[in-house]
């Protein structure tokens, strides 16, 4: 049985290629990609809009996501449980954490949780979320 493969900043230069290959070579799996900014008019999300639109047969859902802010961090992976617990997203199957924050232009950045902005996104928003969703991984996951 297929299952649910997520990706954290799904809508980055590293992610679009490979959710490319991941839908045309397993069609069978869920795909659930997060993106910071999920609008329309964002160019880095049309480029991922225009991937999955290459896939009309994909099971692709788009989430905001801010990796910044921990409690969108908790209200995503409860989200992701209630709807693997519901039956409507197959069990995980891997978690892609993909997701950066480089600031190369101005000081440090603190987020609304107190944490430098790059520690938070890389590594603790990612530890928080695969912990929160670690027992919702399928038997082949």
């Amino acid at each position: 049985m297929a299952g649910t493969i997520l990706f954290t900043a799904a809508n980055s230069s590293l992610a679009i290629p490979a959710i490319d290959h991941l839908l045309t070579k397993y069609p069978a799996y869920t795909a659930v990609l997060t993106v910071r900014n999920p609008a329309t008019t964002d160019p880095n999300t049309q480029r991922l809009r225009a991937t999955i639109a290459k896939h009309p047969a994909a099971k692709t859902f788009i989430h905001a996501l801010d990796l910044a802010d921990l409690s969108a961090v908790r209200t995503f992976a409860d989200t992701i449980v209630d709807q693997i617990s519901q039956g409507s997203l197959p069990p995980l199957a891997s978690i892609v954490c993909n997701a950066y924050y480089w600031n190369l232009t101005g000081g440090m950045e603190m987020t609304v949780d107190g944490y430098e902005k790059s520690f938070q996104a890389i590594h603790i928003a990612h530890a928080a979320l695969v912990l929160k969703l670690l027992a919702h991984f399928g038997p082949d996951g």
